[in-house]
């Protein structure tokens, strides 16, 4: 069954240097319910080309079953990407994030009370099969695997039938499935995600596999640019702030999994640290000499706000450790 495109959409519309199209719908955004909303475009977002393609690819195929399922490290644009790509091609979404108390029921639906009596109201799955929206399953593996197992079918497109009704309701076109999580389907909880579950075979089997992984380098340091674009402080030195940033990240990645007591900075970190740190550099940059050495360091107050505060002991002396390196040659930062 084909998705009942109306509109192709520029590749340059996600910020990519070609001439090819992405199809999806006309922009009309009071059509949709209450349920479901169209996100707001990101102009700031940054796309992996080779993540875009991914998605871009299970989009259009012909065969509009399977799941898409993306996996990576918390924070490193995940969500953000699935939103921003249905954001571009104007389609409908439902997010819903998982947990381990969910059942089946609440995904199809239930009986409550409304303004006339009691009313069926549909469950997010049932919503986006009859009307045609992308359910966004976010933190799929945090949910027990008997839930997906019991909608093993849905997860192959069928339709849908409500036991408490009798109803039956046929997959709309346009409706698709997109599931986000930490944990590749086929792991449980391991390393820093201690709440996952370890899922069936048989859901794995129904689902397309897209890896996501850190933006490069060079493309994190232009998101961080753009991100402190409104920071007050001058373009070379939001410049040489993003690279510096990008450096403290990459140390931390690199050295996160092995002994050292350290975690990973995201890309959902790093902006909030950077545009912290803008703001606090631009600040100091307004006083007089005299008063700037009385002002505590900008860079371990934004690291702080941002980030260690919440960690260990050990942990924050590491990370500020790797982040006096990487800002060394920065004097407006320490």
């Amino acid at each position: 069954m084909r998705m009942h495109f109306t509109d192709r959409i520029s590749a340059r519309t996600f910020g990519l240097r070609s001439d090819k199209t992405v199809l999806g719908f006309a922009s009309n955004r009071s059509l949709h319910s209450s349920m479901a909303h169209v996100p707001a475009v990101d102009p700031d977002h940054t796309f992996d080309p080779s993540v875009f393609e991914a998605v871009r690819t299970w989009w259009e195929w012909p065969d509009t079953r399977a799941p898409l399922y993306l996996s990576g490290p918390a924070g490193c644009g995940k969500t953000s990407t699935v939103e921003q790509f249905l954001a571009r091609v104007n389609a409908p979404s439902i997010r819903l994030t998982c947990r381990a108390r969910m059942d089946k029921t609440e995904l199809v639906g239930h009986w409550g009370a409304s303004c006339t009596g009691f009313a069926w109201f549909d469950g997010p799955v049932t919503a986006a099969w009859r009307y045609g929206y992308v359910l966004v399953l976010n933190e799929f593996t945090v949910a027990p695997a008997h839930v997906w197992v019991s909608l093993n079918d849905v997860l192959e497109g069928a339709p849908i039938t409500i036991e408490a009704t009798g109803e039956v309701v046929e997959r709309h076109p346009n409706a698709r499935v997109v599931i986000t999580d930490n944990c590749a389907l086929g792991a449980g909880s391991t390393g820093r995600y201690r709440s996952r579950q370890a899922q069936d075979a048989s859901t794995l089997d129904r689902c397309w596999h897209v890896a996501v992984d850190w933006l490069t380098p060079a493309d994190e340091t232009q998101l961080l640019e753009r991100r402190m674009s409104v920071s007050g402080i001058d373009a070379s030195l939001r410049h040489d702030l993003a690279l510096a940033a990008v450096r403290f990240a990459a140390a931390t990645r690199a050295q996160a999994g092995g002994n050292a007591p350290v975690c990973p900075v995201s890309t959902r970190v790093l902006v909030r640290f950077v545009n912290l740190l803008a703001a606090f550099v631009s600040a100091r940059q307004a006083l007089p000499a005299s008063a700037r050495r009385l002002m505590p360091s900008p860079l371990e107050r934004a690291l702080d706000l941002s980030l260690t505060a919440g960690v260990e002991a050990d942990v924050r002396a590491s990370l500020m450790q790797h982040a006096h390196f990487a800002f060394a040659a920065c004097k407006a930062c320490v």
